[in-house]
């Protein structure tokens, strides 16, 4: 009988961030599938955690409960210069665990981890240079942080975003998209500048116009009060209303149930386009960009000054259902397949750490 490994999952877990949560989702199921007991580090435990999986909430019991951890997914190798209070109660978290894995001379890998391209030396806080260097085996997100591997002396390959399987491991919606009418999402944070000003009264006034259109506005990472932070026309409208996602299930549901996404966030878009919904990214970050690009999606990919476009996709007649149609084009297969080796990795890893331990047990005898 194969021996189970009670494996630690650590990652951006406990703040309602949906795009971290889908990555929690995926590893623990692949820990699941390969017969071994997940652990999820959460420090808080939010109602739509409830996935089946053990979550533990303080670091210390986490360590002293798992046999290896691994990191699963997120942005943990980018530089933190100013973090917010959120990120710096996340780094205590992550300064913590190196602390107690090395006491207890825990194994260490990550999958589906990104940077910003910086040298390691860049990266701040320091233990997010000694979580590169402390790996036994990382795959990246990013081509441009293929150079830590070297810088750090850490093994690892780059391997095309785990979100992109998304749709390989989570049932989409049933909603049928062969009805009249268009399911539009929309999930974009604006802020206060004249450009944010003006694309939110563009939006109030398309949602008033095009009343044979149904507008999703969409929160997916509420404050701890349920705080709806993202855009949200006037939900008194017959064609306008709202959800908050934190369950992965439920989000998965969502976005494939569109004809349509617009949002600010990386994942969310990734999540939807796994499911072949177009999506464009909206006011993104530079990451959004690069990611584009790669995809050659770079058409898809418009900045806050871009507000003519949002005019011209609304009220000019035919846009829409020529973005659809363009944006529905599948993503080139071999991203997927590639993004599916994080499993694979992960399992061999597994397999490795057994095969270790079993090694350590005949030494002893």
């Amino acid at each position: 009988m194969t021996p189970v490994l009670r494996v630690g999952i650590f990652g951006f877990y406990s703040y309602q961030n949906l795009g971290d949560n889908v990555m929690a989702y995926l590893f623990s199921k692949c820990v699941k599938d390969d017969g071994h007991d997940p652990i999820v580090y959460a420090k808080r435990r939010f109602e739509k955690m409830d996935w089946g999986f053990k979550i533990c909430s303080d670091v210390k019991e986490f360590v002293e409960t798992v046999d290896v951890v691994i990191f699963g997914g997120g942005g943990l190798l980018i530089p933190r210069q100013q973090p917010s209070e959120v990120v710096k109660d996340f780094n205590d978290d992550l300064g913590l665990i190196l602390e107690y894995t090395k006491e207890k001379s825990i194994k260490l890998f990550a999958f589906s981890i990104g940077g910003a391209g910086k040298d390691i030396d860049e990266i701040v806080p320091v233990a997010r240079q000694e979580l590169i260097r402390r790996l036994n085996y990382v795959t990246l997100r990013n081509r441009e942080d293929l150079k830590l591997l070297e810088q750090a002396n850490t093994e690892g390959e780059f391997l095309d975003d785990v979100v992109w399987t998304t749709s390989r491991r989570i049932s989409g919606s049933r909603y049928d998209k062969g009805r009249s009418r268009l399911r539009v999402g929309l999930n974009i944070y604006l802020g206060s500048s004249r450009r944010s000003r003006l694309a939110k009264r563009i939006l109030q006034i398309v949602t008033r116009i095009r009343k044979d259109i149904d507008f999703i506005f969409y929160e997916i990472n509420p404050k701890k009060d349920g705080y709806f932070g993202a855009f949200c026309a006037n939900l008194s409208q017959d064609n306008c209303s709202s959800k908050i996602l934190t369950d992965v299930e439920d989000a998965c549901g969502e976005a494939s149930s569109l004809d349509l996404l617009i949002t600010t966030r990386l994942h969310f878009g990734v999540i939807a386009m796994s499911y072949g919904v177009p999506c464009i990214a909206y006011s993104g970050v530079e990451k959004t960009r690069l990611l584009y690009k790669r995809i050659n999606r770079a058409s898809f990919f418009w900045r806050i000054g871009d507000i003519h476009k949002l005019l011209f996709l609304f009220l000019f007649p035919g846009a829409i259902q020529k973005i659809i149609r363009d944006g529905s084009e599948a993503i080139d297969p071999v991203i997927v397949e590639n993004a599916m080796q994080h499993y694979t990795r992960l399992s061999r890893s597994l397999e490795g750490v057994l095969g270790a331990s079993s090694r350590s047990v005949h030494h002893l005898q």
